[in-house]
């Protein structure tokens, strides 16, 4: 027996890696077409098939935006954009994918959405890093820190140390200052329920 014979006798099995987005495009597979703005919950491609996949009528895109949470992913909509499921740290399926999008429209505006909290903005540097695009953090600011102050969290001993690192580096020191001043950071979900 090879090995995933022997997993699957213990009921584990290997699980396809699936990117998900959503938004006013229209995606070719294999030459079929599928009018993604028909999906209001978007459209989950297998990273398998994903070299099989590419874009047309990407017109009315002005913006790509990736997203850290699956829920906050089904729950967002925003006009003239291409949402991404990016799950905390991208993988080399959905950098592929992202690099793909960005060929094609190297000229609109990156965006991502994640956790306003130290890792969040590791997670962006790690995005900004592995694609070499340069995204911006949305929503992830000391409005929405304050805004929602109710929601905040603690900061815990590993959040402070990776603040402090982000901040050495001069990288979100504002967003992160207030974190460690405030104590507090935030999930996106809360975010998403009330925008």
């Amino acid at each position: 027996m090879d090995t995933a014979e022997i997993l699957a006798e213990y009921g584990i099995y290997h699980t396809p890696n699936y990117v998900y987005l959503k938004g006013d495009v229209m995606v070719m597979i294999d030459g079929e077409p599928i009018k993604l703005r028909t999906l209001n919950q978007g459209l989950g491609i297998s990273g398998e098939d994903l070299r099989k996949v590419t874009f047309s009528d990407l017109s009315r895109i002005k913006q790509v935006i990736t997203i850290e949470n699956l829920t906050t992913f089904f729950r967002w909509h925003e006009p003239d954009s291409l949402i991404i499921y990016l799950g905390g740290y991208h993988n080399g399926i959905r950098r592929t994918l992202l690099k793909k999008i960005y060929q094609e429209l190297p000229r609109i505006s990156y965006y991502h959405f994640g956790d306003i909290d130290p890792d969040g903005y590791y997670i962006l540097e790690h995005l900004r890093k592995g694609t070499g695009i340069d995204f911006e953090p949305l929503y992830m600011n000391v409005f929405e820190l304050t805004k929602y102050a109710q929601y905040c969290k603690e900061l815990t001993d590993k959040d402070r140390v990776k603040a402090d690192n982000l901040i050495v580096q001069e990288k979100y020191v504002e967003v992160l200052q207030y974190m460690l001043n405030n104590n507090c950071k935030l999930e996106q979900e809360i975010i998403s329920i009330s925008q």
